[in-house]
């Protein structure tokens, strides 16, 4: 698997991210041909860049700290149920992993991000997969 690191303070740097890291120079810049199978990103990233980002239809989005997705009035929210839905059209279904260290209490807010699930038998080889880590990407060790 091939894995984007897609972090930077400043959107100019980020863009050259996206046009040597993101796509091949000899195929047109869609998401049909993107170079990575995964892309690690941040929320800060995600919610900055959400209208290049949002273009890519996730099969799967493992979420961290996932327990900051309880606002419903909140951008971050708005944004994972844009990414679901178009996973969701593009696929037939959008595998979400939400992992926090703080308990939900049953808040439905974020259980409702788990629903409805589908499972299909489609192939585990199909992409992108997209990973958000809170805060500044110091240390990322994938094995």
């Amino acid at each position: 698997m091939i894995c984007c690191i897609y972090h930077d303070r400043q959107r100019v740097w980020r863009d050259v991210l996206r046009e040597y890291e993101w796509y091949y120079e000899d195929r047109p810049h869609t998401a049909e041909f993107l170079k990575f199978d995964v892309l690690v990103t941040t929320y800060d990233t995600l919610i900055g860049d959400f209208d290049v980002i949002s273009q890519i239809p996730f099969r799967v989005a493992v979420v961290d700290e996932a327990h900051r997705l309880r606002n419903q009035k909140g951008r971050l929210l708005e944004c994972m149920r844009e990414i679901s839905a178009k996973g969701t059209m593009q696929y037939g279904f959008q595998s979400r992993v939400l992992m926090s260290g703080t308990p939900l209490q049953n808040d439905l807010t974020v259980r409702s991000l788990l629903l409805p699930l589908s499972f299909c038998s489609r192939s585990a080889s199909q992409k992108p997969f997209l990973f958000f880590l809170p805060g500044a990407l110091d240390f990322v060790e994938l094995h």
